[in-house]
């Protein structure tokens, strides 16, 4: 249902509502309409690593509107928009939201944000990971003492058996090095791990990445016949 919404505020012919609002009831009731839609696609942008479903709904939002326009808001409006003809004006705003649209998506690109990498490594998400690190990047496994390229680390992590999700209970930032602890654990309920993560970055992608990795388990016995310790989570 939140994709369908997305899709569908991306497709608004928001350009054409702006103005019919704006010229048949004179209120500033489109403007406010217009920044409401340039606010919800900066937010998308901000939690997508593809601006191609923007670009896409931006086309289609101005055909609509410069269709709409020429039903709506004939040659008799024109004086109202002026220098501006209607037409003219709609395709001045669509141009305006586009620029600043791909600017905000050219600043994100240079921007590290952990929690959607984590997002997407858990749910296995091959392209979107991939868009994450360096050509050059070298992933460490150091449990069990494996050593992987990009390609090679985006293959064992995708064609890990099971479906998995996780909670990031711990994030540290130290100039380009990132250390996060994750929780991860199977969708069943059958596995539960923590891994704690060193992520050196470089120009905003990954070149390296340090990762150890332990089973969640019940302490052993002979620690609880030694009575010691209380547990963290009850």
């Amino acid at each position: 249902m939140k994709r369908k919404i997305e899709l569908f505020l991306m497709i608004l012919p928001y350009a054409f509502l702006g103005l019919y609002i704006d010229a048949k009831y004179g209120s500033l009731l489109g403007y406010f309409l217009g920044i409401a839609i340039l606010i919800f696609t900066i937010n998308f942008i901000n939690k997508n690593t593809t601006i191609l479903p923007i670009v896409v709904g931006n086309i289609i939002s101005t055909a609509l509107s410069l269709e709409l326009t020429k039903i709506f808001l004939g040659d008799e409006w024109n004086y109202y928009f002026k220098p501006f003809t209607a037409i003219e004006l709609v395709l001045v705003i669509m141009a305006v939201v586009l620029a600043i649209e791909l600017l905000v998506f050219m600043l994100n690109r240079k921007r590290f944000k952990i929690e959607k990498y984590w997002q997407d490594t858990l749910n296995q998400d091959e392209i979107a990971i991939r868009e994450y690190f360096s050509h050059e990047a070298i992933i460490y496994w150091h449990n069990t003492n494996e050593k992987f390229t990009v390609e090679d680390y985006i293959l064992a992590n995708c064609k890990y058996p099971g479906n998995w999700s996780g909670v990031i209970e711990r994030i540290e930032k130290l100039e380009d090095l990132i250390i996060t602890v994750v929780k991860v654990c199977a969708k069943d309920k059958s596995e539960f791990h923590h891994v704690v993560s060193f992520i050196k970055l470089e120009n905003g992608k990954i070149i390296s990445l340090d990762e150890y990795w332990g089973e969640d388990i019940e302490s052993p016995i002979w620690r609880k016949e030694m009575r010691i310790g209380n547990k963290i989570h009850k």
